[in-house]
Parts: C-alpha cells; structure tokens; sequence
C-alpha cells in the first residue's frame, strides 16, 4: 500500500467518528486527533481560519456547542494526500443535527 492508502486506513475511520461526534456536540474526539505542535491550521466552513492550537481548541468547543441531535453524518473524501509527518483530507460533509443561533 502507498503511503497515503495507509494513512487513510489509519485516520479516515478515526476522523469520520470524529467529526459524527462534532456534529452531535462532543468536540473530544476532534480535539484528541488534532496536533498541538505549530503550525496547525484550519481552514473551514464559512471561510473560517484558524491558527495556533491557543485558538482552534476554543473554536473546536464552541461549534461543538452549536450542535446537537446528529441522526446522520456523511464524509465523502474529494482528495488525501500523506508524506512523512504531514497528511491531510478534503472532502464533502453531510450531515442532519440540530444547530443553534449562528454567531462569529
């Protein structure tokens, strides 16, 4: 297997659990597979950057709190790429949750 089918087989799983987890309000998950090492970025809906683990964990938190009552969530990939220490996934969420009042 390629460097990058070993990645996805390791974390793929790991992250879809992850982010079904977020989208029903427990940001733990997420927040045990991210790095805290800079640089760490996101990058993510709504044009939202983050950067630095002082400011994702907060951020990570506060979505969490944004969601709740997830029936369903689905994760299709769109691009994985993996090269020593550094590896990465694009993809298409989908989900059905109940979300509260939006406010930046």
């Amino acid at each position: 297997m390629s460097e990058v089918d070993d990645f996805l087989q390791e974390t793929l799983p790991r992250q879809i659990e992850a982010e079904r987890a977020m989208h029903d309000g427990d940001p733990e998950p997420r927040i045990a597979m991210w790095s805290r090492n800079d640089p760490v970025t996101l990058l993510g809906a709504l044009g939202v950057f983050r950067s630095g683990w002082d400011e994702l964990e907060p951020f990570f938190r506060w979505l969490a709190s944004r969601f709740s009552s997830c029936t369903a969530y689905d994760f299709e990939l769109i691009a994985a790429g993996a090269s020593g220490d550094v590896a990465y996934t694009v993809g298409l969420e989908r989900s059905m949750r109940s979300l509260g009042r939006r406010s930046f």
